[in-house]
């Protein structure tokens, strides 16, 4: 299992989101460079409190900025999260009209509740032994293996 899954997983799930961050980004940073330009062209007193003042809002604004995507996708700045162990319990809550489904693993005394879709949820059973990574922070399954029962005891 390599680390592409998990960024197209997450590309997959806030593409709007990092391509306004992108934007942001890049429409500031290109604003700044233009008056970093403007003002070695036309030096007055003035410019240097104006040059000053825009980098400072500018740096302000994109530590907000990339603090907000941080809270709702931090998942872009860790490493993907792996698992194994036998599935003890799959849950589903139901709320808004729309359903969550969880699958609770237990990997010798620890126990891990981890969120997954419909079809997985259909398809897995109790006491079936599986690998899975999942985003370390949202705690959302992007890949499981289903082991069968010889491969329990080897590993």
């Amino acid at each position: 299992m390599n680390s592409s899954y998990y960024y197209l997983y997450l590309f997959k799930i806030s593409w709007p989101a990092l391509s306004l961050f992108l934007a942001v980004y890049i429409f500031l940073i290109l604003r700044l460079i233009l008056a970093a330009r403007n003002y070695y062209r036309r030096k007055t007193n003035r410019r240097p409190f104006s040059l000053a003042l825009r980098l400072v809002l500018t740096i302000g604004v994109l530590i907000i900025y990339t603090q907000l995507f941080t809270m709702h996708y931090g998942d872009w700045f860790c490493r993907p999260s792996f698992g194994q162990g036998l599935v003890t319990n799959l849950q589903q809550e139901t709320g808004d009209g729309s359903a969550q489904y969880y699958v609770i693993i237990q990997n010798g005394e620890e126990l891990l509740r981890l969120s997954i879709d419909h079809n997985t949820y259909q398809k897995l059973q109790p006491n079936d032994f599986v690998q899975l990574s999942y985003l370390p922070l949202k705690k959302e399954v992007f890949y499981v293996r289903v082991l069968t029962p010889q491969v329990v005891g080897s590993i």
